[in-house]
């Protein structure tokens, strides 16, 4: 029969507070050692050569590794913006099994990883990529162009693209495409977020306790569309750097797109507004700050769409947009004031034959790599004034590929 004393040990043996008789040693202590020599076993992978097999399944092998990692990864954003575990800042960790939690989807990425690197290696042993990839060298052409092959998609984009999660998908054999995520057409909603309005706000890209990520909650969504718009507006102002190629025709463009969002904006306000004004007069909702709601609107109202006399409505911002657009019309490039400029030999050569947007591309690299560098000493924009004027030249001329001699010949 069990004694007393045989239960509780039992129960200490579940809770992993007895010892190893033969190593004196807690059976936690034992289960920490075995986590770290599973760590030193996955780790050891590195060192491993890489296997040789069919192309076509190294391929997929090394992107359903690569998804995988992607997915942990939003598994592991999504529980810290649940409190569920804590943020790299956080002080304090949250009580209960959340630590377990993190250790164990931490344990994992960094698994993935090593797994994806082995695959790297087998790919490019197998022949399905044509150099081998240094994740130490993101930047590196013949790395990236590798990486291009194996993980096709934008660069600084792949964690959106793939991520289903996200609403991405992950490519299969023979795509090439730049983007791989699945956007539904306009007018299918395929997902509804519950009715009740949570306290918690949306952000782009901040998280925290009252703050989540868009890109986790709204995919597929009515509101889907909106978050796009924004999407495509930041892709565009994170171009700064580059902005200084831009052609006339280019600047133009941006202000007729920019016209036209602002045209729609009024629009989709007021839809808003309207509905969530007439559930109100319904009684369809509760809880609700009636006067700041009111307030607010008004405020709206007046600054995207001014009440006209005829009853019509005066949109503030989309007129100043084609004002200054129709200020434009005719403008072209000047290069009168490259006349006395100089330039580096060695930067002509590299520039010869080069289109306009590889000009304009090692332009903004150089622009950000000042700006960089202005942070602790003052920084050189020389070769940033060579490439704009090369380029203003390409503007004004229409040329396809730059051409020194040419340059010199007509300014």
């Amino acid at each position: 029969m069990t004694t007393d004393k045989a239960a509780k040990r039992a129960a200490r043996e579940l809770a992993g507070g007895t010892r190893d008789r033969r190593t004196t040693s807690s059976y936690t202590a034992a289960r920490r050692a075995d986590a770290r020599s599973s760590r030193r076993h996955i780790e050891a992978l590195d060192e491993e050569p890489p296997a040789t097999m069919d192309a076509s399944a190294a391929v997929m092998m090394a992107r359903h590794l690569r998804a995988a990692q992607l997915h942990l990864s939003a598994v592991r954003s999504l529980a810290t913006g649940q409190n569920l575990i804590p943020s790299s800042t956080a002080s304090d960790a949250p009580a209960g099994p959340f630590p377990a939690m993190q250790a164990a989807v931490d344990d994992s990425i960094v698994t993935t990883l090593h797994l994806q690197m082995w695959a790297d290696r087998t790919a490019h042993a197998s022949g399905a990529i044509d150099e081998p990839i240094d994740r130490g060298l993101n930047s590196d052409p013949a790395t990236s162009a590798a990486w291009q092959q194996l993980y096709p998609g934008p660069l600084d984009d792949v964690s959106i693209t793939w991520c289903a999660a996200a609403g991405g998908k992950m490519p299969q054999l023979g795509d090439t495409l730049s983007g791989t995520v699945d956007d539904p057409p306009w007018d299918r909603t395929r997902y509804s977020l519950p009715g009740a309005v949570p306290t918690w706000t949306l952000s782009a890209y901040a998280e925290g306790r009252n703050v989540h990520r868009a890109r986790d909650v709204v995919p597929a969504t009515p509101a889907a569309p909106i978050w796009a718009a924004h999407e495509g507006l930041h892709r565009y102002a994170s171009d700064w750097m580059n902005r200084r190629g831009d052609s006339p025709a280019d600047l133009a463009a941006a202000l007729d797109g920019l016209k036209e969002v602002a045209g729609m904006l009024p629009d989709v306000a007021e839809q808003i507004v309207g509905e969530v004004t007439a559930r109100l007069e319904r009684g369809r909702l509760t809880g609700v700050d009636r006067e700041r709601f009111a307030a607010a609107a008004a405020t709206l109202t007046e600054l995207l769409a001014k009440p006209a006399d005829d009853g019509g409505r005066v949109n503030q911002l989309g007129r100043a947009l084609w004002q200054m657009r129709r200020a434009l019309t005719g403008a072209a490039v000047t290069t009168r004031s490259d006349a006395g400029a100089q330039f580096s030999p060695s930067l002509r050569r590299e520039c010869e034959g080069k289109t306009a947007v590889e000009l304009r591309k090692l332009l903004g690299e150089e622009m950000f790599l000042q700006r960089q560098r202005s942070r602790v000493r003052p920084g050189v924009y020389d070769r940033a004034e060579q490439l704009e004027a090369m380029l203003t030249w390409m503007h004004a001329t229409g040329a396809n590929t730059y051409s020194a001699t040419r340059h010199a010949a007509t300014v």
